[in-house]
């Protein structure tokens, strides 16, 4: 598992046991967990990435 930090939270990258496959995490920083508007886009930009794809 590799974590990096990003102005507004922390990534990390791991093994989806389940799915058999590398995921990534959003940490969001605490002041962003009220505002609905920043989660709500995040949340839109991990279904499209979701949606894409990719043979690697």
């Amino acid at each position: 598992m590799s974590f990096w930090a990003a102005g507004e939270c922390r990534r990390c990258t791991g093994h989806d046991e389940f799915l058999d496959r590398k995921a990534a995490l959003m940490l969001l920083r605490g002041w962003y967990t009220e505002d609905k508007e920043f989660i709500e886009r995040v949340r839109r930009e991990a279904q499209s990435a979701e949606s894409l794809s990719h043979p690697n």
